[in-house]
């Protein structure tokens, strides 16, 4: 696991997909005691670094997700000299919208091996194939020109796709 993860962009379904799995994972059997959530601009930052370096109990990691915090729009020299050195049992998840990849803690999220990852809204070829894998996944089939129609009369959103 990489020590940190950045998840950001426009699909709120990607964002939201992609940090239930990386919890998922990076717990395994491991129960919620290791898991803590930190959201909104007044996070404590001194708070979130000092758990990211306490060992977790009975288990291989501890997972942190903070959402919204706008540190990396804004920056945070103290989070980005966490990240100079982070704790090998501690997986840190950020929920961004839009981060600005100039500012001291993206950078130093890049240089010690973080992970950004973008999800942006999807173009009509990968949502087509998206309809097409989920139908398949639940024993059922779909031709292209039908998920086409249905992407005409629900749109490209990814939450209405999956609902349908």
């Amino acid at each position: 696991f990489r020590p940190v993860y950045l998840i950001y962009g426009e699909e709120d379904y990607l964002r939201r997909y992609n940090k239930n799995r990386l919890v998922r994972a990076a717990l395994g059997d491991g129960s919620d005691m290791n898991l803590a959530t930190f959201s909104g601009k007044d996070v404590d930052v001194a708070q979130l670094i000092d758990l990211a370096r306490t060992m977790p109990f009975l288990a291989q990691r501890r997972v942190i997700i903070a959402e919204g915090t706008g540190l990396f729009e804004s920056g945070s020299k103290e989070l980005a000299d966490y990240l100079a050195a982070p704790e090998e049992t501690a997986v840190l998840i950020f929920m961004e919208n839009k981060p600005d990849k100039r500012r001291d803690v993206y950078k130093a999220l890049i240089k010690c091996g973080g992970l950004d990852l973008s999800c942006d809204v999807q173009d009509e070829a990968t949502l087509r194939r998206y309809i097409v894998k989920r139908l398949e996944d639940d024993g059922l089939a779909i031709s292209g020109a039908t998920a086409s129609m249905l992407l005409t009369r629900i749109g490209s959103s990814l939450w209405q796709i999956d609902n349908e």
